[in-house]
């Protein structure tokens, strides 16, 4: 045999120790964790600045009402910290969750919420936030987000952000990435024919936006006006805006 089979074949023999070996210390570790009591439970909430739909004790509550035994009672053998992550990750306000372990048994918990865009108002059914996908989160009575309101001329539509109206799910993504949007758009009211209107903080008038497929044009257009033109005529010198029809703004 030459040298170099040989020296093949000695690292071949050390890579399947090394494997060997480190399976053995991980099933020896999972057995010294699996009977040690569950020890302190640290939870990080990310993104709950102005999102205050769930807090630690919330997810605490989560995960203490998910296994069998109450986490203060309970040993590694009663939980699945994937079993955990998954609880946790149903609820309607949370993005994503990460769990992990020390070797004196305390758990970690990392859960980033969804952050809501825009709250839509119904007038026969309970209000909804949604998020920048355009998942939908239910309304809560402790906290209201600071988002525009979306109402539509018929409560039985719902939105469908997968075909009709993705333009408007994009159009909310725009105004809450935009501070000045944010601050100043307080409602979209939207037609059965999903024609939008605007309503804004400054001023006593009304945007007619029309349909929302050139929306970023529509709201650049808008820009202009507010910043050139109503700081001369006066916030309150007209009653509608109208931007609906291409390369026009009709003021009345």
């Amino acid at each position: 045999m030459t040298s170099s089979k040989k020296i093949h074949i000695k690292w071949q023999v050390k890579w399947a120790l090394g494997i060997g070996l480190g399976l053995l210390m991980a099933f020896l570790l999972e057995r010294y964790i699996r009977y040690r009591p569950v020890g302190l439970v640290s939870i990080q909430v990310y993104n709950q600045e102005n999102n205050y739909f769930l807090d630690s004790s919330m997810v605490y509550k989560i995960m203490d009402e998910a296994g069998p035994v109450k986490l203060n009672k309970a040993t590694h053998a009663d939980i699945s910290l994937s079993g955990l992550e998954n609880k946790i990750e149903e609820n309607l306000f949370v993005k994503e969750c990460e769990i992990a372990r020390n070797l004196q048994g305390d758990v970690f918990v990392e859960v980033a919420l969804s952050k809501p865009i825009a709250r839509f108002v119904r007038a026969d059914r309970a209000d909804f936030y949604i998020d920048s996908l355009g998942k939908i989160m239910p309304a809560v009575d402790w906290y209201t987000a600071r988002v525009p309101l979306v109402a539509w001329e018929k409560d039985s539509i719902s939105p469908d952000f997968q075909r009709e109206d993705r333009d408007l799910l994009a159009f909310l993504n725009e105004v809450h990435a935009k501070p000045f949007w944010r601050s100043e758009i307080s409602e979209v009211f939207l037609d059965k024919n999903r024609m939008a209107t605007l309503y804004l903080q400054a001023g006593a008038h009304r945007v007619i936006l029309g349909k929302l497929t050139n929306f970023r044009d529509k709201l650049e257009k808008l820009w202009t006006f507010y910043m050139e033109i109503l700081p001369v005529k006066g916030w309150n010198a007209y009653k509608t805006i109208s931007l609906q029809y291409d390369n026009q703004i009709i003021c009345e």
